[in-house]
């Protein structure tokens, strides 16, 4: 038998990790069970995506809601971790928590699968969806099943989970250590983690995620210049900063109109100030919406730019879904932006550090463009996209690499 174990956050679940959906559809059919094990499942958790393949099943393994579990884990780390020493504070509480975290939730995955009667020559993948916690359960239940069956562990690595500058994150070293394989989601991630611990290198490859072929506008360029962005509504993707340059656009002699996707935090604020600050043009603000219905929006509306300027991102999967239906974009080079974006042939790249003139400046360009510039830009983003991160060839490509790792090669 050949199982894959995945140890995530939430999927199936409420909303996040949405590449998992089209993922393990496409590489179900590779292994003879999958399990899935959401670690941030709670009580009040809904499922909101739907699992098609019967070989696939979902186990919870909680019983506590998302705070008590959270002073479950600050509690136990709290006796666990002993030296102060080499980290302050803040660091000492969250080591103790990452390992209490990743103990708990080990401990509580392995009592789940010793329902299941391994074989000796069975197959299994330990596969987590982070560099983070997850990882580290991975590793310890390596170590529980490895003396009965044949186990490799493995991990992906997004953005948040690689980028340490960012975030500290725990027990790196001995986390890529005991990992046989790291997949990171974009070239960005593979080259840092390569530079970052060279004594790994090999370990680390780039294998792309990927979105299914949802189809494609058949509308024309209007004489109203549509741009579309897709976010959560959150400091980190910098929407201030698009109606900061949005503000500039007054006056100008074409129309313009703007749909932002999604929701979150700053929803209301970024509703006030387009309301008071932008009533010179068209402005939809869709709140949360499915990710079919995202499609929808790029099916039935030409959009003439898609627009991202994050201050971080892995490897974006909103430009990844837009240049799907042809739309070129404009982003920050931050992340693996620019392993999406073909500068001149498919978008634009901008400064990380950018200001809104800048933005002003590029949105201008695509402006000017004609009908015929406009048709041969989506066309090119779209050919773009079908050879690089179109989902059934690269989740085909992923279970050929896991293929490989345990037969050895």
């Amino acid at each position: 038998m050949r199982y894959l174990i995945l140890l995530n956050r939430k999927f199936p679940y409420e909303s996040g990790e949405s590449f998992l959906e089209n993922e393990i559809d496409k590489i179900s059919q590779h292994f003879d069970k999958i399990l899935i094990f959401p670690s941030d499942k709670t009580k009040k958790s809904k499922m909101t995506r739907r699992i098609k393949s019967p070989n696939v099943h979902v186990i919870t393994y909680h019983k506590l809601g998302a705070k008590q579990r959270n002073i479950e884990y600050l509690l136990r780390g709290i006796f666990r971790e002993k030296d102060k020493s080499s980290k302050g504070a803040r660091q000492w509480l969250y080591s103790g928590y990452f390992e209490a975290a990743a103990d708990l939730q080990s401990k509580r995955v392995m009592k789940e699968l010793m329902r299941f009667d391994f074989k000796s020559d069975d197959e299994i993948v330990l596969y987590s969806y982070w560099l983070f916690i997850s990882a580290k359960v991975a590793i310890k239940l390596k170590e529980l099943l490895r003396n009965d069956t044949k186990v490799k562990c493995i991990s992906r690595a997004h953005n948040f989970d690689v980028y340490e500058e960012k975030k500290y994150l725990p027990q790196r070293e001995v986390i890529i250590k005991n990992l046989d394989k790291i997949y990171a989601c974009s070239q960005n991630g593979t080259n840092y983690l390569r530079c970052k611990y060279p004594s790994y290198a090999g370990k680390v490859t780039t294998s792309y995620l990927g979105t299914d072929d949802r189809g494609r506008c058949t509308k024309q360029p209007s004489r109203v210049f549509r741009m579309v962005s897709c976010s959560r509504v959150a400091p980190v993707k910098r929407l201030d900063l698009l109606i900061d340059a949005l503000k500039i656009l007054r006056g100008s002699d074409i129309k313009l109109s703007w749909t932002h996707i999604g929701g979150g935090e700053l929803y209301e604020h970024i509703k006030k100030r387009v309301k008071k600050e932008l009533d010179f043009m068209e402005v939809k603000l869709t709140g949360m919406v499915s990710n079919t219905k995202v499609c929808e929006y790029y099916r039935e509306n030409y959009y003439d730019v898609f627009v991202n300027v994050s201050s971080a991102e892995g490897l974006p999967v909103s430009i990844m879904e837009a240049a799907s239906f042809g739309i070129p974009t404009i982003a920050t080079n931050v992340g693996g932006s620019s392993e999406i974006i073909e500068e001149g042939i498919t978008g634009i790249i901008l400064n990380a550090e950018l200001e809104a003139e800048e933005l002003v400046k590029a949105l201008k360009l695509y402006m000017l463009k004609t009908s015929e510039e406009k048709n041969k830009e989506h066309k090119a983003v779209r050919k773009m996209w079908e050879e690089r991160f179109q989902a059934k060839n690269n989740y085909a490509k992923f279970v050929q690499q896991i293929n490989e790792l345990v037969a050895g090669k």
